[in-house]
């Protein structure tokens, strides 16, 4: 969701080098992507890379350095790195360590409020999310329908849309047969994750319209993908086949990039879906849209059902807190499949 602010910094600032710091294991996805010039991988637990990555970036002069994250970890980690300009958003402890502070604009989309961190250097943007805020086009929907799309597209310098790598999209296509739907049963929080009944009914109902599932997650998400591929597999009608662990993000973005559909829960993958730039179906359960995360693509819809404990946290839980998870539970395979089917529908009318 930092891809609009830094096509963005690109744009604004364009002789500059981009260097992105992120978490091991996520740089390599937007250096081979074309989305930064550098890209240095931070864990801030680890002492003696902190060391390392401080001596890296000394290295540079640097204009801009800005923080999309708000822990006072990150802030102390780049406390003695030198910018002309270190921005963030606006918290009541953080003054000693950014310059420019900006006000987190809570009523928008996620992308949009990483966005407006550039809000302070950059007219065009201050002028931009003004509008947006003021016109209330892009705002965070509260409404509990069952399936909600969006009244307004999202405009092309926002979007997350990115090319896949070449190289990637042909070794994934050794390796599936179209057309083909992409599900994502898992996430880290587990009362995000439908259920496993819901998914293997959903895959039936694919197969029986002639189009082959392949099932991603995380290596830590092989049982979860695995336990749904083998409730489904018996009544399949065409390919059932899990891919967890096996694809990397460049890989698994070009597996996304050429599906007809993809389907996830509230998750990361959901995410990454949007910036394939494919149809993307979220199931939502513990979490709501008002909070910001919706899936940041036009060809898009949220599934969820009105229940009153919605949302019962930021992320959900490990358990359901009163013991029912009747916001998955009461949602079914056929309003998943209508969405999907709407999308795939259009799409060759297209």
């Amino acid at each position: 969701m930092t891809i609009p602010l830094i096509r963005r910094l690109k744009a604004f600032d364009p002789d500059c080098s981009l260097i992105f710091v992120c978490r091991p294991g996520f740089g390599e996805f937007f250096e081979r992507l074309g989305l930064v010039d550098e890209v240095l991988e931070l864990d801030k637990r680890n002492v003696t890379g902190l060391e390392e990555f401080r001596e890296r970036l000394s290295r540079h002069s640097i204009r801009y350095l800005i923080s999309v994250h708000q822990s006072v970890r990150t802030a102390l980690a780049l406390r003695k790195i030198r910018a002309e300009y270190k921005i963030s958003y606006r918290l009541w402890w953080n003054r000693p360590f950014f310059d420019l502070r900006v006000t987190r604009p809570m009523e928008l989309p996620e992308p949009l409020r990483v966005l407006a961190l550039l809000s302070q250097v950059d007219g065009i943007t201050a002028a931009q999310i003004a509008d947006i805020k003021q016109s209330g086009v892009q705002k965070n929907l509260a409404e509990r329908a069952p399936v909600l799309n969006w009244p307004e597209p999202i405009p092309q310098e926002y979007q997350m849309t990115v090319e896949p790598n070449k190289a990637a999209v042909e070794q994934v296509r050794g390796l599936v047969s179209s057309p083909y739907v992409v599900v994502a049963p898992s996430s880290q929080w587990s009362t995000k994750q439908w259920t496993t009944e819901g998914y293997a009914d959903l895959i039936g109902k694919l197969t029986n319209k002639g189009l082959n599932v392949y099932l991603v997650g995380t290596r830590n998400e092989r049982d979860v993908c695995e336990r749904v591929r083998d409730a489904a597999g018996p009544n399949a009608k065409s390919v059932v086949r899990s891919f967890a662990g096996r694809f990397d993000l460049v890989q698994l973005h070009a597996l996304m990039s050429e599906a007809q559909a993809i389907v996830a829960n509230d998750s990361g993958t959901m995410h990454l879906a949007a910036v394939a730039g494919r149809p993307i179906i979220g199931i939502f359960g513990p979490t709501v849209l008002k909070q910001g995360y919706r899936p940041w693509s036009n060809d898009s819809a949220v599934l969820q059902v009105d229940v009153r404990c919605r949302p019962c946290g930021r992320h959900g839980h490990k358990k359901c807190p009163i013991g029912t998870h009747e916001c998955m539970k009461k949602i079914s395979a056929d309003l998943v499949m209508n969405a999907v089917e709407r999308f795939i529908f259009l799409r060759k009318e297209t």
